[in-house]
């Protein structure tokens, strides 16, 4: 009766403590959601896919000389699809994208959830699924900071998870339909964000030492899986085949080409240290790694217990921190995922040491009280024990938060920036509709529907590379006077990029308006 005592305690701790993660959660989420975090050039380009498809059926960006065909790199189609489905059923807007974003979240949680259970237990995957929402190494590693926002990290997540935690359990059992549904959502979390392609060299890492040391799982648990995703990646390059047409699709492989130079597989001694850097100022050391090496040293303790189902989890994570470090533009985006993965390993270190330091509680009454050291009582680890333990892993775990979500907070309860919004008003009021506006800012197009004509895709690689590898523009690399608009957009990416020289704002431009990041100006001509 004591066993089944204390696991109907254990499950009375899980629904509270799980209560308590998805009611933080909700605020986290919800509390002032289309003001922070401020909304900027990513998230409005993906938000014109989704909108263009439900307006014009077009899987596409907009611009003043028409649609544009969109990459498959950055924010897929198991991103937008669900976002578009949402304004089909709810409307066009902002806080419909972003409350959609906050469902993938909320899923990439329980996800999460299971997965470390699954794999470490009920209190592991309790103390991990409170890191992940609370630890903050960098805002755009931060599952809150990023789940608010139209963007394919935190859905992509999502996929990968459930995938995993599908997977795993195919360990135990022989049927194939999991391993269809696990390659089938993997491929989802491909299709969500490009980069999430890491998990099929995990995957082939995991086959070889199966095939070679382990011999626990069949060929069919990595081949099913990797089948799967390959068609579903596959299913949508012929569909946009289709779509496109041979010229339109050659224009978008040109793209992904041309960005996977930039972003992807980025060979620059800057952006090694860019990684390095984040690394170790982000007090991932102190969070993630530890966890990380614990689990691997874990891992070669118990050769004969673990097998691919424990490993895939540290390969993947590994071997994207090592692409993060070597390949990638060192962006702490980037590192969400090993960072956010590394807090499973952090919870399971956090229980263990627990439990190596909970006492009895009726043990150190019996050597309080009759100042010997009593018999030992059968079942000494008992639920006082387990209490101890539980309240061990709450002060670890808020010793180890201590002021990391403060800023994340004050940004949601603080004071708002809604300059986007309040300059889109103002171009509402005085800008005519049918003017053409030069605008390098996507997050415009959300909250109006003037004329813009947007610097065309190919800028935005030797943006890249002038931002991050200090390469110079070409003389006269993008001419947007040739195309004559009545009025220019300067705001927040424009500036970063230095995409519209000063010297030529000084002379041919006159300011009309300045709101937050965002200025205004006319062509001169139109104004003499």
């Amino acid at each position: 009766m004591s066993g089944l005592r204390e696991e109907r305690l254990t499950w009375i701790y899980e629904v509270g403590a799980l209560l308590v993660l998805f009611g933080l959660a909700g605020f986290l989420y919800l509390y002032h959601l289309e003001t922070y975090p401020v909304t900027w050039w990513d998230e409005g380009k993906f938000f014109q896919i989704p909108k263009n498809l439900v307006l014009h059926g077009k899987y596409a960006t907009l611009s003043s000389e028409g649609f544009r065909p969109f990459a498959v790199y950055g924010t897929g189609p198991a991103v937008l699809l669900p976002i578009a489905l949402a304004f089909r059923g709810f409307g066009i807007g902002f806080l419909q994208a972003r409350v959609t974003m906050v469902l993938f979240s909320l899923g990439a949680i329980v996800s999460f959830y299971v997965v470390a259970r699954r794999l470490y237990g009920v209190w592991a995957g309790l103390t991990a699924s409170f890191l992940l929402l609370l630890v903050v190494y960098d805002p755009f590693t931060s599952i809150v900071f990023l789940g608010r926002q139209v963007l394919g990290e935190v859905p992509a997540f999502f996929y990968l998870m459930l995938g995993t935690a599908i997977w795993i359990r195919t360990r135990q059992r022989s049927s194939i339909l999991p391993l269809i549904a696990s390659g089938v959502i993997w491929g989802l979390s491909v299709l969500a964000k490009w980069i999430f392609l890491m998990i099929v060299p995990a995957l082939i890492v995991l086959l070889i030492a199966d095939r070679v040391y382990f011999r626990r799982l069949r060929w069919r648990h990595f081949l099913i899986p990797l089948l799967l995703i390959g068609l579903m990646v596959g299913g949508w390059l012929a569909t946009m085949r289709l779509t496109l047409g041979g010229e339109g699709m050659g224009e978008i492989l040109a793209q992904t080409q041309e960005n996977s130079t930039s972003n992807v597989f980025f060979l620059s001694l800057g952006s090694i240290w860019s990684g390095v850097k984040f690394l170790l100022t982000s007090r991932f050391l102190v969070w993630g790694l530890p966890g990380l090496i614990y689990v691997l040293l874990l891992g070669l303790s118990r050769r004969k217990e673990w097998g691919p189902a424990e490993w895939l989890l540290p390969v993947l994570t590994g071997g994207w921190l090592v692409w993060y470090v070597f390949l990638s533009l060192g962006w702490s985006r980037q590192a969400f995922v090993p960072t956010a993965i590394s807090q499973i390993f952090l919870g399971k270190l956090l229980v263990d040491l627990s439990a190596a330091f909970a006492l009895s509680l009726g043990r150190l009454v019996d050597v309080l009280f009759e100042g010997e050291e009593p018999r030992p009582r059968a079942g000494a680890f008992s639920r006082d024990t387990r209490v101890l333990q539980g309240v061990s892993v709450v002060v670890m775990t808020l010793a180890l938060l201590a002021a990391s979500p403060f800023d994340l907070v004050k940004g949601i309860v603080g004071e708002q920036d809604d300059s986007p919004q309040a300059f889109a008003a103002y171009l509402e009021e005085h800008v005519p509709k049918d003017a053409l506006v030069e605008s390098y800012e996507y997050e415009l197009d959300i909250f109006t529907d003037h004329l813009y004509h947007h610097p065309p895709e190919p800028l935005v690689t030797l943006a890249t590379k002038h931002v991050y590898a200090g390469e110079p523009y070409p003389d006269g690399f993008y001419d947007f006077l040739a195309l004559e608009p009545a009025y220019l957009v300067v705001g927040p990416f424009a500036k970063w990029t230095e995409i519209y020289p000063s010297d030529l704002i000084e002379q041919r431009m006159v300011k009309i308006e300045s709101i937050g990041e965002y200025d205004l100006y006319g062509v001169r001509s139109e104004y003499e």
